[in-house]
């Protein structure tokens, strides 16, 4: 994410505001403030919900009065370490605010920790736009600082106004840390792509209007990836208004890293499922994973929804966990292999027989679907014994996992998806007349133990 410091902010900030005067020239507002001195009811009433706030963030309050055929936004700000309770800002149509009470009203309005009522914004938005009207104003439910500053801005031209009027709200806001900026001919032709270099389309700006997209706007370098991507991804984005945060870095990375990331559509509408990245920077970490695996075995996996995902990353940590003491693990199985011989049998219809090696156990819990791959440290140790049986004719393909306890009694016996067997099939028939009979096992007659599948 791009950073700048305070320094630098309150220096661009009067940079635009320098900009815009010298197209623009809006007069201070000279009004006397006592004129709009907040009743004792009111003073009182935004205390006590600023002492409700434990006095630990700022918090602002709105009203749209009109006075002598005038309108005017009131803006209160009470900030914690004030040495006066509060602050007043009186705005007006066609005049603008000191340059110190500007620039603090926008850094108020820009930190994520200022509070506002919602439902207060609603009332007076509502009255502002029967007043002030082909302003677009509107509350941004998830930003309404937002809409503060959308309505104060409207009051007078410039470039802030150009771009809540097109309703880029979160471009506007930020619109002063951005670098590089074409400020003369917006102010010529009034159009918010003018503000960019060549290829910066209303589409384009549209998509990243959010906090996280005007970040992609901030800087040359970055605009000039952010214009690659749209280029190459616009007939797909073409259907959509909005974009999740995981979509947009994912066709990043499908323009940077072609290798790695190749576009899939499905792959891209899973990431829509989440509207931060936190999808996608798991999607990040499963892949990096896979990675350090792959040094070692070989294992892909392409999850398509987020409970595959899920369950892909769970199967990795297993992994690793596995490679971490690879040599003790192989050398454990290996002790049990001649162990487990116990378990194996064969004839013309079925085949029984255990896992060797730890990958067999990997291998059988994915076939399955079920999460014997869990317990391959006990398997292991000896702590578990399982066995797997499968059809003469097509012996690689998993068909049934059980495990038989140190009483010899089969205690799990299931099918893909850790699914019953049936008594009466013909499968169930040969394990228990024939395989059983020739082990020497039991049926465990528990239903504790029973009905406990591999999960």
């Amino acid at each position: 994410m791009y950073f700048i410091t305070q320094k630098e902010d309150k220096m661009n900030m009067s940079m635009l505001r320098s900009v815009e005067e010298i197209h623009y020239r809006t007069p201070i507002l000279e009004i006397d403030k006592d004129m709009f001195e907040p009743s004792i009811l009111q003073i009182s009433m935004m205390e006590a919900e600023y002492l409700n706030q434990d006095q630990m963030n700022t918090l602002v309050f709105i009203d749209f009065v009109k006075k002598d055929e005038m309108s005017y936004l009131i803006i209160y700000l009470w900030i914690p370490g004030l040495k006066e309770r509060y602050r007043q800002l009186i705005c007006s149509p066609g005049y603008r605010l000191s340059e110190k009470e500007e620039e603090l009203l926008m850094s108020v309005c820009l930190d994520k920790n200022t509070v506002i009522s919602s439902e207060m914004m609603f009332n007076v938005i509502w009255a502002y736009d029967k007043t002030l009207i082909c302003t677009n104003i509107e509350l941004y439910s998830k930003d309404p600082l937002l809409s503060v500053l959308h309505m104060y801005f409207c009051m007078f031209h410039g470039i802030r106004e150009l771009l809540f009027k097109a309703q880029l709200p979160y471009l506007a806001g930020q619109i002063h840390r951005a670098d590089s900026l074409n400020l003369s001919p917006v102010m010529t032709k009034g159009g918010p792509v003018d503000l960019f270099e060549q290829g910066v389309t209303m589409k384009m700006l549209r998509l990243l209007n959010s906090n996280w997209g005007v970040q992609e706007l901030m800087t040359e370098e970055t605009r000039h990836l952010a214009v690659q991507t749209y280029m190459n991804f616009h007939k797909v984005l073409g259907g959509y208004d909005h974009i999740s945060h995981g979509q947009w870095r994912y066709l990043k990375d499908c323009v940077i890293d072609k290798e790695v990331f190749r576009f899939n559509l499905k792959k891209f509408r899973f990431f829509g499922q989440d509207t931060t990245d936190n999808l996608f920077q798991s999607y990040l970490i499963f892949l990096a994973k896979e990675r350090i695996i792959n040094r070692h075995v070989e294992w892909h996996r392409d999850p398509s929804d987020q409970k595959e995902l899920q369950k892909c990353t769970m199967e990795a940590d297993l992994l690793l966990s596995y490679i971490g003491n690879k040599k003790e693990y192989d050398s454990m199985i290996r002790r049990q292999n001649s162990r487990l011989a116990y378990l194996d049998y064969s004839d013309c219809r079925f085949v029984v027989t255990h896992p060797s090696t730890v990958m067999d156990i990997f291998d059988e819990s994915v076939a399955q679907h079920n999460c014997l791959m869990t317990a391959f440290q006990d398997v292991c140790r000896g702590d578990l014994d399982v066995g797997f049986m499968r059809r003469k004719n097509n012996p690689e393909k998993s068909f049934i996992t059980f495990q038989v306890n140190e009483c010899k009694k089969v205690v799990q016996i299931y099918g893909k998806y850790n699914r019953m067997i049936n008594p009466y099939s013909n499968e169930m028939r040969w394990f228990r007349n024939v395989y059983m009979k020739e082990k020497g096992f039991k049926l465990s007659e528990s239903p504790e133990l029973e009905d406990v599948p591999f999960r």
